[in-house]
């Protein structure tokens, strides 16, 4: 979590990164939460207004979900 902080924008600019670590830094979940956040503060729209960032955050919501489950299956495993 503490790397995905280093490089979002709300230490460093985004654009003031390299080209390839800012293109990868685009698709931090900081990143993309702040702009779907930005965009329904500022420019007033819904949660749905913006369904590339909202989709995204979903992907990366599933995938920790099931990540956690497996690893605690795993752990669950272990302990017998």
């Amino acid at each position: 979590a503490s790397i995905m902080l280093l490089f979002s924008s709300f230490l460093i600019p985004i654009e003031s990164l390299s080209e390839t670590i800012g293109s990868i830094a685009i698709y931090n979940p900081f990143v993309v939460g702040e702009a779907l956040l930005r965009m329904m503060l500022i420019f007033q729209y819904n949660i749905f207004g913006s369904p590339k960032e909202l989709m995204l955050l979903l992907f990366y919501i599933t995938v920790c979900a099931i990540g956690l489950y497996l690893a605690e299956k795993l752990d669950k495993r272990r302990l017998r």
